[in-house]
């Protein structure tokens, strides 16, 4: 079984925002390693440094946000998967003209799941409600429907936090960063918690 994570939940995970509960208890419940691809590297490495920019982050708590990610890495927890890209894009173009009208994926949404299709993921980690609706079409499952409440809430364990509709417009960083609560970084060993 092999379990992919869409950017946003990975962010969530190694810098504390109003995500960080539910990254945490999803990545916690992965049985398996997260594929991580050329894609995620490039996204959370962009945020990190947008976080520094925007001044929400300090160098310090971006970097040792980045040194805990390749500590996962070397442990495993995180699984570096090559991709051959150009039949990748193709998949998500061929997904974009069938999808987009109905569900309304964005086009990074719409490559995650193209990628996590082509690397034959079992499960699709992600806070976005669309593409979760895209990737189960295409067969994969997601631990967060179980927990989604009617008004698009979140409820794991009593917490309800910000739901994925407050963060549609823009990119994974506008998203990450709109969510934004603390600028504690993670700091422990391994999928521990905080």
């Amino acid at each position: 079984m092999s379990f992919y994570a869409d950017t946003s939940l990975l962010a969530s995970y190694y810098v504390n925002d109003a995500n960080s509960l539910r990254a945490q208890a999803l990545i916690h419940a992965a049985a398996n390693p997260l594929v991580f691809t050329g894609l995620h590297r490039l996204e959370l490495r962009n945020a990190l440094g947008l976080g520094v920019y925007r001044r929400l982050l300090t160098p310090a708590q971006s970097q040792a946000a980045w040194v805990d990610l390749e500590r996962d890495i070397r442990a495993g927890r995180l699984f570096p998967q090559p991709v051959n890209w150009v039949p990748v894009f193709r998949a998500a173009a061929q997904l974009a003209v069938r999808h987009s009208v109905s569900l309304g994926c964005r086009s990074l949404d719409i490559l995650h799941v193209a990628a996590a299709r082509k690397l034959a993921a079992s499960q699709f980690l992600s806070f976005d409600g669309r593409q979760r609706s895209l990737a189960q079409q295409l067969g994969m499952k997601n631990a967060e429907d179980r927990n989604q409440k009617a008004d698009g809430r979140w409820n794991r364990a009593g917490w309800v936090g910000v739901s994925a509709k407050a963060c549609r417009a823009g990119s994974v960083e506008v998203c990450f960063w709109r969510c934004w609560i603390g600028l504690n970084v993670r700091r422990s060993n391994g999928w521990r918690a905080r």
